[in-house]
């Protein structure tokens, strides 16, 4: 593994925002979401994966007594922890669902998911085709903020999924209008429409499965390849909640590649190519990033981190090489007061470094 050679000062680099180890208030608040996610993932888990009965029953029983006892020690010794950070919870995740067997308890709704969002993929290409450079930047950008929604780490999102699913069309046509929260939509346009066109490589860290990936993600760095760039598509290496996996990112493209034969040349000349990021959290450390993803990454014109865990709850204080593009959907309403918002608030932040 290796550290970002795009960070600004890896001495002084902290992937987390937020520290709540004295904050005791905030820890209830995450142990109580942390509980509530155990939920959600393990019921996931019953649903989605393939294994005789019982076994799958007892790998679930064995998780919910992991989960049971390591959040009796958050409550009673949250010292223990230090630093206790977001970042804490997806770390302790990621062990008992390995430990259990229950590495990718998403599986079948990131599949059912991918798939419906491609059967849409083609009416969105189609209207892109018509539109102008300026409007063609704030679609592209409204459709990362529409597709960011489908997030099952967020326990609103979630309910909402479960209960009545998440509809890409409907999201993107009643998102909060501008002013943004983080409103650096007139810089990025600008710097899209005036630069875009010189741009060699743009290192992109995608999110979520289904309308997030495809009918946000894609549309994008579709546009920035065929505008001359090398676009690397950075994604999980190991399963996360609704995160997207290379092998899915991988099957994902070349499904779409049948349809679109743009998306195939840009893919056959490898100006579209993935990369793993040696990651399998919803949030990113970018001082441990796998030597592929930093070798695929030097020399970037440009930075995008797409999703509320890389770009918000992890690496808001980071500052980089290049310019950076951090940009989501605020689906936690304790992150969101954090930065003075509400659910559903946005998040466009471009950041240029100082020459």
């Amino acid at each position: 593994m290796a550290i970002f050679s795009l960070l600004q000062d890896p001495n002084s680099y902290i992937a987390d925002t937020w520290d709540i180890t004295n904050d005791e208030a905030a820890r209830t608040y995450w142990i109580e979401a942390f509980d509530q996610a155990k939920e959600t993932i393990l019921s996931a888990a019953r649903q989605c994966l393939v294994t005789d009965h019982q076994g799958l029953e007892g790998a679930i029983a064995r998780s919910r007594q992991s989960y049971e006892k390591i959040i009796g020690e958050m409550q009673n010794r949250p010292e223990r922890f230090k630093p206790f950070t977001l970042f804490t919870f997806d770390k302790i995740h990621k062990e008992i669902l390995e430990e259990n067997g229950l590495q990718d308890p998403f599986l079948k709704i990131k599949h059912q998911e991918n798939v419906q969002a491609c059967s849409q993929y083609k009416r969105l290409i189609t209207a892109h085709e018509k539109l102008d450079a300026k409007s063609l930047i704030r679609v592209l950008t409204e459709g990362i903020f529409a597709g960011n929604i489908f997030d099952l780490g967020c326990q609103k999102t979630s309910q909402e999924y479960y209960q009545n699913g998440l509809d890409f069309f409907h999201t993107l046509d009643h998102l909060t209008p501008h002013p943004w929260l983080v409103d650096d939509y007139l810089p990025w346009s600008e710097f899209f429409l005036s630069r875009s066109n010189h741009w060699k490589r743009v290192v992109f860290f995608v999110d979520n499965a289904g309308p997030d990936f495809v009918l946000g993600c894609v549309p994008l760095a579709r546009i920035l390849a065929k505008r001359g760039a090398t676009v690397v598509l950075v994604s999980n290496d190991h399963p996360c909640l609704n995160d997207m996996t290379v092998p899915e990112c991988r099957a994902v493209l070349r499904a779409l590649a049948e349809d679109d034969p743009i998306l195939r040349y840009l893919l056959q000349t490898r100006r579209i190519r993935l990369a793993g990021s040696g990651n399998g959290y919803p949030m990113i450390d970018f001082k441990n990033i796998s030597e592929s993803c930093d070798q695929a990454a030097r020399n970037a014109d440009v930075l995008i981190l797409e999703g509320m865990g890389r770009a918000v709850e992890s690496n808001w204080h980071a500052r980089f090489r290049c310019p950076t593009l951090k940009i989501a959907m605020l689906k936690n309403e304790w992150i969101a007061k954090q930065l003075n918002g509400k659910v559903y608030d946005l998040i466009c932040r471009l950041e240029v470094p100082k020459t």
